[in-house]
This record gives structure tokens, sequence and C-alpha cells, in this order.
């Protein structure tokens, strides 16, 4: 069966039924498909990102205006910090007055400045200036406008001194930094010894740590708030409720607002800022919308422009398409255009490729199904040939030698009998030798045996036509493979006949064995002719020779052979240079040999 009438069965075999799709099918066409890919996979997004965006403007104002208030408050606890740095000096003074800590020392039956009951008992007594002594007279002269208010109290908690200020006139009118009064406490030690005696607790207005002014940048109506960490009291007066302050977000009078807090150990106090989001915010969303309304303008003119572009390119789609309708229904010698932009382009040149390669894998397959069909017939020839041919041949010897002097002629048509039985039997090995080449047997071998029988069974061949075996010492010798010897040495032997053909007078040949790794290459060279580019990738196609006798089988049995050994066939060859076939085997550890 010939490859071409092969290839036809067997892309009749393989055709897929006519295509259902395209026109009148009633199916989306490519065009359609790309436009609502695209408005689905670009558009849409993009106009739900700028739905998101238009929504999300609010919550990215109020994290912007966090962290300005934040950054507001940490700047006023880092002022606060300095001022209370050189405040807190001032009091530490009188709380480490000698008059205080002997005023602590004293017996709590004989403690204050004033006594005032029954002997044993000590009273609470607001002291004015007059009654004190001239240090701590100076001291709390010295704090004016710094500490409002300072009570002296032993360990057991009991007040030992209280000092007070006189209100100033109009005292309603003070500023409400200056009225806030903030507490802190200072412990009172012996010197030297390191003995508590007792607690130093003043009132000093929020003016004295807190700068009067509080600006946030870029917010507008902030309002700022002070709380005592122990209770949480507001020390401020404030427009709304303070437990508002205790959130991250409140709204007040229909607008949302943003609270940020700072919290200071020294002095004890909790800084808060509020600020309204919507005046903050409105720009923002207002520049969102019109953001929104030009990506959706760019996005209509982005469809219409695809829609157009699109007709340009589903042109070479669409005959591209009608060559894979062809190719499905069998008719591989379709050849579709190439062209249209450079990714068509090639697509086009891939399909045309993918189609010839296809064709070539039919013909294969059809070449396969040739042998298969063939190693049938093989075994019948073997039983219905061979054994009247050799009986034929027995004749005609019989014939031959009975034959007198003077019958040259009968001898001579006896003899070109004989050697077209000769041939003939030679077809029949062949096609047998190719139906059983996948049936090796698996023993470890040493490879000089198989190759040395090749070598001797081909010499023959190369002094016939006068070329020169270089057959080296003993190659293979001590190099084990997995494999069949009979079928080995049929593989060798036919690469070293093929390479006899080859040569001309006076050329040569020759065997070299190579290890490489866990693999064996051997491999059959001659310095003959070569073969022609043309035809290099055709010489182990089955039936193909470029001798008018030849079968076309020899390198063909020798790869399937190859093959079934785990190996592979492969050939180098450059015209005038000659040409080398490479067997690969794998290797064999001999200590695993049978």
């Amino acid at each position: 069966m010939g490859s071409t009438e092969g290839s036809r069965q067997l892309g009749d075999r393989h055709r897929a039924p006519d295509p259902v799709g395209g026109e009148g099918t009633g199916r989306p066409r490519l065009r359609t498909g790309f436009l609502v890919a695209v408005l689905v996979g670009a558009i849409g997004p993009l106009a739900l990102v700028g739905l998101w965006l238009v929504q999300s403007t609010q919550r990215s104002a109020e994290v912007l205006v966090r962290e300005r208030l934040q950054e507001t408050l940490s700047e006023l606890a880092l002022e606060a910090g300095i001022h209370w740095g050189q405040e807190r000096g001032r009091i530490l003074r009188l709380a480490e007055a000698p008059a205080v800590r002997e005023l602590l020392r004293e017996d709590a039956t004989e403690a204050g400045t004033v006594e005032n009951g029954s002997e044993g008992s000590a009273e609470t007594t607001v002291v004015s200036l007059h009654t004190l002594p001239t240090e701590l007279e100076e001291l709390w002269r010295a704090l004016d406008g710094v500490v409002e208010r300072a009570v002296v109290r032993d360990p057991r908690g009991e007040v030992r001194l209280e000092l007070e200020r006189e209100p100033p006139g109009g005292a309603g009118a003070r500023p409400p930094l200056e009225s806030a009064l903030l507490s802190v406490r200072f412990p009172v030690y012996a010197p030297m010894a390191g003995e508590r005696l007792g607690t130093l607790e003043a009132w000093i207005p929020a003016a004295r740590v807190i700068p009067g002014a509080v600006f946030v940048p870029g917010v507008g109506g902030a309002v700022f708030a002070l709380f005592d960490p122990d209770d949480g009291a507001s020390l401020l007066p404030l427009p709304m409720e303070p437990e508002t302050f205790h959130r991250a977000r409140f709204d007040w009078q229909g607008e949302a607002w943003v609270v940020a807090r700072h919290r200071l150990y020294e002095p004890p106090l909790v800084l808060a800022l509020a600020a309204p989001l919507d005046a903050f915010s409105q720009p923002f969303e207002r520049a969102a919308r019109q953001g929104l309304l030009a990506l959706m303008v760019v996005a209509v003119l982005a469809f219409l422009l695809v829609g157009l572009v699109s007709r340009r390119l589903t042109r070479p789609l669409a005959a591209l398409a009608e060559g894979a309708d062809h190719v499905s229904a069998g008719r591989l010698e379709r050849h579709v255009p190439e062209e249209g932009p450079d990714e068509v382009f090639r697509v086009a040149r891939t399909f045309n490729a993918m189609t010839a390669s296809l064709r070539r894998t039919l013909d294969r397959l059809s070449q396969q199904e040739a042998l298969a069909a063939m190693g049938e017939m093989a075994a019948s020839l073997a039983h219905e040939v061979r054994n009247p041919l050799s009986a034929i041949r027995l004749d005609l010897q019989r014939a031959e030698r009975r034959l007198g002097e003077g019958e040259e002629d009968a001898r001579a048509l006896i003899r070109r009998a004989l050697y077209e039985i000769e041939r003939l039997d030679g077809s029949v090995n062949e096609a047998l030798q190719m139906a059983r080449a996948d049936r090796v047997r698996a023993d470890v071998l040493e490879l000089a045996e198989p190759l040395g029988a090749a070598l001797h069974a081909a010499a023959p061949a190369f002094r016939e036509a006068e070329a020169e075996l270089e057959v080296g010492s003993d190659p293979g010798r001590g190099i084990h493979v997995v494999g069949d010897p009979a079928t080995l040495k049929q593989l060798f032997l036919n690469l070293l006949l093929n390479a006899a053909e080859a040569l001309d007078v006076g050329g040569r040949a020759g065997a070299r064995v190579e290890e490489r790794g866990e693999e064996v290459r051997v491999s059959i060279w001659d310095d003959g002719p070569g073969i022609p580019p043309e035809i290099r990738d055709r010489v182990l196609e089955p039936f193909f020779s470029t001798r008018p006798e030849g079968t076309g089988l020899g390198l063909p049995i020798a790869r399937r052979i190859a093959r079934a050994h785990g190996g592979d066939l492969e050939i180098e060859s450059e015209p005038g240079r000659g040409t080398v076939v490479t067997v690969t085997l794998a290797r064999a550890d001999p200590t695993s040999r049978s």
C-alpha cells in the first residue's frame, strides 16, 4: 500500500464531522465575542473601579484627616514635653524644700502648720501666705501662674499642708486652657536616706503645658479636647458630648467627624482632636465623579475603536477558521493565506506548518500500517514462499550439476534463476526481520560479541567493493549492554553493509565505541559521498531506497531494533565528507549477567 493512498485512508478514518459553527448556525461570531469580551473584561471592570473610587473617597479622606490630626497631636505632645520639662523643675523645688520634708517628719499628732482641736488630732487647714515659713512663702510666690493649688500628704494619705491661691477677678472670662487644671503628683523623699516621706500634688493650668492655638493643616473646624486619664473626665468645655471623643468616628449635627487621640504620661494627660470629614472629602468626591464620567467617555470611545479594529483583525481569522474547517474534514492540502498583523501572520504560518506536519504524520502512520500488514504477510511468506523456494533452489542446483560441457546457455539460465531466488529469499528475510524487530530478548551481554560478529560478516562485502574496513582492537570489549545478541548483530550488520555499498574503490569505513555515563554509543562511519540534504530526512522511511535493487528496509530495521533495546539511531552526514550512523544503547552492570 503506497504512502499517498494510506494517508488518504487514514485521513478518511480520522476525519472529523463537518463543523457546525459558522454562518447560519446561530453561534456568536468571533467579532461579537471579541467585543463582548472587551466590554465585560475591560470596560466593565473600569466602570466598577470608577464607582469604587467614588465610594472610597470618604474612606480615603477619613484616613488622610486622621493622619493629619495624629500628626498635629504628635507635635502638640512634643511641645508639651518641652514645656513640661521646664515647669517640672520649678515644682520639684517646692517638693524638695526642707520645710516640706520637716513637716512630713513630725509626728502625726503634731502635724500641720496650725493646730486646731484636741491634742493628738490634726486637721487640714488652708494656709495663707502670712502663716507660711519664709522659705515656703518664697517658693510659693515663685510658682505664681504655674501652680494654682498644692497639697502635701503623708504616706497614709492624710493632708499635712494645703496651699491655694485666691481666684483672680473675672475668672469666668479666662481662656479654657487657663481655667483647665492638670493634676500632677511628686513623691517627697528624705535626703540621703531615700525614705519616702509623702506626696506633693499640684494643680497647674493646662496653658502652662499645651500651646494656646491648635491648627490642623488642611482641616478646618477642628475641636481640641483634654481628658484626665484616670477617670476620663473632660478638662475643657466642648460643643459636643465628651463621650464622643472616646470613639474613632461619630456623627454630630448631620456631619461625620473623625477623632484622633494621644496619651501623655508626663504630665498624665490625654489629648484629643476631632474634625469634620465632609468639608475635606467633598472635593475628592467631586473629582472622583468627574474622573468617572471621563472614564466612561473614554471607555465608549475605546469600545467603538475596538469594534473598528476587530473588523480588520477578524478577516484573516475567518480565513484561518475556513482552513480549520477543511482540515477537520480531512482535506489536509488546504493552505491558508499568510497575511494580516504579525500575530495572525504567525498563526497562519504555524497552521500551514501544522497541516504539513500532519500530512507527514499520516504518511508515517500509513507506512506503519503497511509494516503491520507486512508483518502478517511475512509469517505467511515464511511458510508459503520460503519452503517452495528452498525446493526450487535444490532442484536447480541438481540440474546444474547434471549439465554437461557445451551447455553453457542452460547453465547461465539456471544461475540467473538461482540469483533471483536468492534475492527473493533475501526480501523475505528482511520482511521477517522488520516484523520481528520489536521482539528482543533482554540479556546482559558484552558489546564486543554482536559487534565483532557483524564486522566479521561484513568483511566480504568490503573486499568485493575494494574498500577498507577499519576494525580496530576488538571494539566493545569490556562494555556490557542489555539486549539480544542476534538482533544487535543484525542491526550493526545492516549499517556496515550500507556503508560498504556507499563506498567507492579505496574508500574507508569503521566502527568506534564510546561510553557516556549510563549510555554506550556505537558509531558506524564511512568517508563515502554522504547523503544529499534533500533526502536525509527520508532515509529512515520504510521502502525508501536510492538503489533500484534496494528494498529500503535496512535502516528502518536498524532503528526499530535500536528502539526495541531502549535506545535510538541518529544519522549525521555531509555531502562529500561521509556519513556517521550512531546507535545509543543502555549500559548494563556485568555483575547482573545471568
